[in-house]
């Protein structure tokens, strides 16, 4: 039962993660870009509400996007030129939020894929080196593909044609590439500690 729960909640979890994301560029693309950024927000604030509300850890994308939304909502209401800045410079905002957040993690001791290990690991294997190590490389793999998607976004800022789609085609591929590799590195883990007998 507990199982079921735990991918329940990650299913849940996943969907919530990525909505946001779909209901501010899909309505931002129609030009509903305000209508958009408090429709994303009210997404974005659900699944950080319920955490606090079922005492549960809350994760760095939710918190990013919290954060990144309550700027999208909030400065377009200023107008003028500081709303048209942002607009400019959007994703680079967005990039400059996930990759600082990545990055303050682990300065802080606390890699954010650790929160999504807990979830799966058991409690007493939190504090191995093992899991330690693992959580570090992982989160450092993110952290360096939020940057490089920072550093994509930034050089193309204003940009017409096909460039304009970069900080959409990047993102896209880095995101895939950083999920397959999480993936795959955690079940080599996996393997490799099952195989000495001690648990990832």
């Amino acid at each position: 039962m507990s199982e079921m729960a735990t991918n329940s909640q990650s299913r849940s979890s996943s969907i919530w993660g990525w909505l946001p994301w779909v209901v501010y560029f899909v309505l931002g693309g129609f030009g509903y870009r305000t209508i958009g950024a408090f429709v994303a927000l009210v997404a974005a604030a659900y699944p950080v509400v319920m955490a606090r509300t079922h005492r549960t850890s809350m994760k760095l994308p939710e918190l990013a996007a919290l954060a990144f939304f309550v700027l999208a909502a909030g400065i377009p209401l200023l107008g003028g030129a500081i709303a048209i800045s942002f607009w400019k410079y959007n994703f680079v905002v967005m990039w400059i939020i996930f990759a600082g957040g990545a990055w303050g993690s682990i300065l802080l001791g606390t890699p954010f894929t650790t929160m999504y290990a807990r979830e799966s690991t058991p409690r007493e294997f939190w504090k191995t080196d093992i899991f330690r190590r693992t959580n570090l490389i992982l989160t450092s793999v993110w952290a360096s593909l939020f940057t490089l998607n920072l550093l994509a976004t930034s050089a193309v800022v204003g940009a017409t044609g096909l460039e304009a789609w970069i900080p959409l085609i990047v993102p896209t591929i880095t995101v895939v590439g950083a999920f397959v590799f999480t993936s795959r590195y955690t079940a080599s883990v996996q393997r490799a500690t099952s195989s000495m007998g001690a648990p990832a």
